[in-house]
């Protein structure tokens, strides 16, 4: 750690040390001891503050004798708090020096936590050292107390459950505690989250739900905190077609901190006891304005089965479902009410094996900005309305400007209970149209490699790219499984994995690691193919058995602190295939499309090459024309067996891909 060189924009508290630069650790003869100076915690209050002073060793294993320069760098405050017993400090040949770093918190600086570098430089040579001191914040008893309501206070046992949950804004630190319980909190200002629940009979889930929910509670003395039921409001609601159940509920809101979005909530389920009606209720926050609140009510409506037994599934195979969803900016409304004006329909196919089943958990996202400039999101539990495989069902989602993502999740019932899931696919936010259908498949082959954005929409959440470079290193978390949906991505359950990194033609590393990988890489700009191949046992999986993705780009060392997506493609397939994805015999046009990383620079696609093999040995050049922004491949087929793929794309830049998807789809 002596050795590491900081990383330019980023903290102590998030950096520590730094990253280590290999070739200073090799080649200099000093290194200081210990890496890490820790000087403790000086209890509240601070009147009485003693400094504390800790050595540290600098030892010099060359034959010559080096001189170091010393310095403080780090935070604000740092050279208030820190000080060191000399600047300048000799080390003999194979011999070693001691200093001394003073921590004072007597000092005028505010409560809380410092840290900084030690940093020693001289003869070409650079040391750090990590130091760090707690200054308490003062802290504060606060009992929790729930009354229910009829103004009782709440005890909990197997009939009703109350708890709070506190999350520090200034320092991220989460408290929660039970009702009756009492919390120690630092002072400072708290996002709060509070639950008093009824439990359904039987143990499952609340059916009767109070939310209690503060986006600014300040703690700055002792006392008691409060959360009373009766000053509560039930949320009106209504069924949107007669007949219909209420499958889940939720109710929460959204806060920005930071360049981060606090989503909170609690969420209640049917989806294991239906044929009750949930009632929530949610309380009107006292802190809050319309620049830093959003409340928000989600309510999913499905149909009950006539056998809703728990080996058959709850809910299992509703014709219809039905998503709700409100958003109140500021603050909870004294008389809230649930009903959606205008629906998106969506007409849902879901392709899938007889023996399988499915799950598709609808997300919601308020497709606006705060002024703080935070996207506002809507996260939280959506039902378990399962379906049997292949389906079809009719899907209504509140367009009141909210869009919505998904996740469909792919599994099999196994003896005693069990579940093996055995894919995932995810979604972009859209919104959908209202006032009229939209045809929507999923689980819809071709199966295939995807490097889509994966932000989801998720609120205040920065673009993670699937293939990126950070400095020296190499990630890779490819996901291989996405549907032929545009702009999804997803992974599968899989027999092995393989990823390869050659630079220059030269193999510079390999491994068998499931779904992510790091690779340690030279400094200047080299051309690297990156391999990673996929395995299904075609015992197990039907479709897509063999995947194999090969990307060829150049890189070079990023600057420090920034990570750059790399710029890879892949080829996706959306040809219209039956409910178990099957292609009839004949001529068939396979629509394909080029996508690049999200995140990554884009080049044009110069050359695009598409086979395919009806034994997964033999491979026949398919004629490509271009069509729109895409292309169509037209194959020749005969009635019987499955057709793999393969392509191979360039682009302007030079980049290129070649991939191979054994077993892509059926034939009927």
């Amino acid at each position: 750690m002596s050795s590491a060189r900081d990383l330019n924009g980023i903290g102590v508290f998030a950096q520590g040390a730094g990253r280590v630069d290999l070739t200073r650790a090799i080649k200099q003869t000093v290194t200081a001891s210990p890496s890490a100076l820790n000087l403790g915690l000086q209890s509240y209050p601070h009147d009485d503050d003693k400094p504390v002073t800790q050595p540290v060793t600098y030892r010099n294993d060359g034959a010559t004798p080096v001189r170091l320069m010393l310095a403080l760098r780090g935070g604000k405050d740092t050279a208030q708090v820190f000080t060191l017993s000399r600047s300048v400090v000799d080390i003999p040949a194979h011999g070693t020096a001691t200093i001394d770093v003073t921590a004072d918190t007597s000092k005028p600086v505010a409560d809380g936590a410092y840290a900084g570098w030690l940093v020693a430089t001289g003869n070409g040579m650079e040391t750090r050292t990590t130091v760090g001191v707690g200054k308490e914040i003062p802290s504060y008893g606060r009992k929790v107390t729930v009354l229910d309501r009829d103004g009782k206070p709440v005890t909990n046992d197997e009939n009703q459950f109350a708890a709070v949950f506190l999350l520090d804004v200034d320092h991220q630190q989460a408290y929660m505690a039970e009702a009756g319980e009492t919390l120690k909190l630092p002072r400072g200002r708290y996002v709060m989250d509070g639950l008093y629940g009824k439990v359904n009979p039987g143990g499952f889930g609340y059916g009767d739900a109070t939310y209690f929910g503060e986006p600014d509670l300040v703690i700055d003395g002792e006392g008691e905190l409060v959360l009373d039921a009766r000053t509560a409001h039930k949320i009106a609601v209504q069924a949107p077609v007669p007949g219909a159940d209420p499958a889940s509920g939720a109710v929460g809101f959204t806060r920005p901190i930071g360049d981060e979005t606090f989503v909170g909530g609690i969420a209640i389920t049917n989806s294991f006891q239906p044929g009750f009606s949930p009632d929530l209720y949610v309380a009107q926050n006292k802190t809050g304005t319309a620049k830093n609140f959003t409340g928000f009510a989600h309510l999913a409506w499905a149909e009950i089965p006539p056998d809703q037994s728990p080996d058959n599934g709850f809910y299992l195979d509703s014709p219809y479902l039905y998503h709700d969803v409100v958003a109140w900016p500021g603050r909870f409304p004294a008389n809230p009410e649930l009903k959606t004006k205008k629906y998106a329909h969506l007409d849902a196919s879901y392709a899938g094996e007889p023996g399988t089943r499915a799950n598709n958990y609808g997300f919601p996202t308020l497709p606006r900005k705060d002024k703080g400039g935070h996207v506002v999101g809507l996260f939280l539990f959506t039902p378990a309305v399962e379906m049997n495989l292949p389906f079809r069902r009719q899907e209504y989602y509140s367009a009141d400007g909210i869009n919505w993502g998904f996740e469909t999740d792919v599994f099999k019932l196994l003896p005693e209970n069990e579940v093996e899931y055995t894919s995932i696919v995810d979604s972009q936010h859209v919104a959908y149209p209202a006032g009229r259908t939209t045809p929507i498949r999923w689980q819809q082959g071709v199966f295939g490699p995807s490097l889509a954005d994966n932000r989801a929409g998720l609120p205040g959440k920065n673009p993670v790219p699937w293939v990126f470079r950070d400095g020296d290193s190499l990630t890779v978390v490819a996901l291989m499984h996405a549907d032929g949906g545009a702009g999804r991505y997803g992974d599968s359950l899989t027999d092995s994995e393989r990823t390869t990194l050659a630079r220059d033609g030269v193999e510079l590393a390999a491994s068998d690691a499931f779904k992510q990988q790091t690779f340690a890489l030279p400094a200047d700009e080299a051309k690297y193919t990156l391999t990673k191949e996929v395995k299904r046992s075609p015992k197990r999986f039907r479709l897509s058995t063999e995947i194999t993705s090969e990307w060829t780009f150049r890189s070079a060392r990023t600057p420090d602190g920034e990570s750059s997506a790399l710029p890879l493609m892949t080829v996706r397939y959306a040809p219209v295939l039956d409910e178990r994805n099957r292609a009839a015999a004949g001529r068939f046009a396979v629509p394909v499309t080029v996508e690049h990383q999200y995140g990554a620079d884009v080049a044009r696609v110069v050359s695009l090459e598409i086979e395919a093999s009806l034994d997964e040995k033999t491979w026949q050049r398919l004629p490509v024309r271009r069509t729109g922004s895409g292309w169509t491949a037209t194959i020749d087929q005969p009635g019987s067996g499955f057709v793999s793929l393969r392509a191979r794309a360039k682009d302007a830049a030079g980049n290129e891909v070649k991939q191979t998807i054994l077993r892509a789809y059926e034939l009927k």
